[in-house]
């Protein structure tokens, strides 16, 4: 304790270690779970956020420029994502909006997968600039006739990782949880998974004097470093100006919906792009207007509050 290394109860006072510091709290003997409008929808929130992080764990843990890897990138996504989901959720509700213009989605309650939102999923200075924002490059310009004109026209750099990063779900296996007399799917929860693919820029096309055939392939200017549920094949083979959605992430043809972001970054220095989640026309999740009803169903106690976005500590 004395050096700094304690952990566990000590009477009424709890050591911990936070980022390699001992912290400590007072011990709470009579603990309280109050369920409130207020309080649900804060867990709500507070548990869209946390699915969403476990399941991009392996890239959100490091994908923000200047900040700790682990528990400082962990800290850094809750806290913005949950401003942003909450502030979806808010607006939703006080400007009445219509369920095909509502930005919130929440997870079920003791469901185990993510739903997308506008998540902030990289923060950095390095600027990606190469994908726009419907994930399309450039083809070449009229007088590019080399691989190496075109990557100095793209302002391609050896050494640098494009990650597309995706939150999917398959709506053709049935929804796993249905808020209570809504039948659309704006009230149903699916399955859902994370998914990424990392593009590294190959070393050969920076001053490649090949001539371009036609209009290049992902596959042309970069290789891929890492994959983990998603179709590279699809990918990587479709032409530059192709663009991106999650039917051409997933090489599925239909029922494939979420959102998706690109990230750039460098393999030998701390260096990020900032990314946000781009949703779908038809993401998946429960959206704001059913989401205290889904925190209710099977809550033994309700409350009558109706500031149902208030408090938070972020």
């Amino acid at each position: 304790m004395l050096q700094g290394m304690a952990r566990g109860k000590v009477g009424d006072v709890v050591f911990s270690r936070l980022d390699g510091q001992q912290i400590t709290r007072v011990r709470n003997r009579a603990p309280r779970n109050p369920k409130t409008n207020a309080q649900l929808m804060q867990r709500a929130i507070m548990a869209t956020v946390m699915q969403a992080y476990s399941a991009g764990k392996a890239i959100f843990d490091h994908s923000f420029q200047g900040v700790t890897v682990g528990a400082g990138c962990q800290r850094e996504f809750m806290s913005r994502n949950a401003k942003i989901l909450r502030a979806a959720v808010a607006n939703d509700i006080d400007t009445s909006a219509g369920l095909d213009e509502q930005a919130g989605h929440v997870v079920a309650p003791g469901t185990k997968y993510s739903v997308p939102n506008a998540y902030v999923v990289s923060s950095g200075n390095y600027t990606q600039a190469l994908f726009d924002a419907d994930g399309k490059i450039a083809a070449p310009a009229q007088d590019v006739t080399t691989l190496g004109a075109y990557a100095e026209q793209l302002g391609l750099v050896a050494g640098d990782y494009y990650t597309i990063v995706a939150f999917i779900a398959d709506k053709l296996n049935g929804a796993i949880y249905q808020v209570n007399g809504v039948n659309s799917d704006y009230g149903k929860m699916f399955p859902g998974y994370f998914g990424f693919i990392r593009l590294k820029v190959k070393d050969s096309i920076i001053g490649s004097t090949a001539a371009i055939s036609g209009t290049p392939t992902l596959g042309t200017l970069f290789e891929v470093s890492a994959i983990e549920k998603l179709v590279s094949s699809t990918l990587v083979t479709n032409p530059v100006t192709t663009g991106i959605t999650t039917t051409v992430l997933t090489g599925a043809a239909d029922e494939q919906y979420g959102g998706w972001a690109i990230i750039r970054s460098r393999f030998d220095e701390d260096l990020r792009s900032d990314a946000t989640i781009k949703l779908d026309d038809e993401a998946w999740g429960i959206l704001s207007e059913y989401a205290l009803q889904a925190w209710q169903q099977g809550a033994t106690r309700l409350g009558d509050s109706s500031l149902i976005l208030e408090g938070g500590g972020f």
